[in-house]
């Protein structure tokens, strides 16, 4: 009687054992891994025209477009709540070769705002910090509504994540059509749409969000929220969209 028991006993830790490697394997898989892939993808694997590096933040840059295709950022809870200067002035890019890097000025009555990838309230602890996100390769076309409203909404979900987990991954994705609209003399692509994807690899933390370039939508971020596996499904699809060299 006493081996039987014993035997249960084996068989529940068992089964015990087996249940906690699912839920590390899911957590793993289902959490993290499609970000970590995404990461891989449009920033290290990426054919950018140029990979400009700001200290702060990395911009995939785009030659044809004269903007950025994905910019990628850390933020930590411990600066994320300061607020150490005032708000910075745009400025052209220098590392950018003159006949691609954009003016401030190509905005000018075009309808669209300077929209930041990198935000100013994310990175304004310092004034080294707020300067880089005033560079024209972590600007581009928003749609002045989705500028001011959803996407700064987004942003401070964001922040609020980042103090919640120690610290947040956030890559921004920047959708074009195959043929965008331009603005500005020098012809500046304006993005038909954005991805925010924020994860925290060792919280077991992945959530996701879309928003089309147009200030028509909810104010709810819950209502623009997606799979994170969508969208890099979506990104290995159209690997010549995405300019990707590595796509496994």
């Amino acid at each position: 009687m006493k081996s039987l028991e014993g035997l249960k006993r084996i068989k529940l830790s068992i089964i015990i054992l087996l249940l906690a490697l699912v839920v590390f394997f899911v957590r793993n898989v289902r959490f993290y891994g499609a970000a970590e892939h995404l990461k891989k993808m449009v920033i290290d694997g990426a054919e950018c025209s140029q990979l400009v590096d700001k200290s702060y933040y990395l911009a995939c840059y785009d030659y044809d477009m004269k903007g950025s295709r994905a910019v990628f950022l850390t933020l930590e809870k411990d600066k994320v709540d300061k607020s150490m200067a005032k708000r910075g002035r745009f400025y052209e890019e220098n590392l950018i070769p003159s006949p691609y890097r954009i003016r401030p000025e190509e905005y000018t009555h075009s309808g669209y705002d300077r929209g930041h990838m990198a935000s100013d309230a994310s990175f304004d602890y310092s004034e080294s910090s707020l300067h880089s996100v005033y560079s024209m390769v972590n600007i581009v076309p928003q749609d002045p509504v989705l500028n001011s409203h959803y996407w700064s909404r987004v942003e401070q979900y964001s922040r609020q994540k980042a103090k919640e987990y120690e610290k947040l991954n956030v890559l921004n994705l920047i959708v074009y059509d195959e043929k965008p609209k331009r603005i500005g003399k020098k012809a500046l692509a304006v993005p038909e749409a954005f991805y925010k994807i924020l994860w925290n690899k060792e919280r077991y933390y992945e959530e996701c969000f879309y928003y089309k370039n147009e200030g028509i939508g909810s104010y709810d971020i819950r209502d623009h929220k997606v799979s994170c596996k969508g969208i890099e499904d979506d990104v290995l699809s159209h690997p010549k969209q995405f300019k990707l060299a590595v796509v496994n």
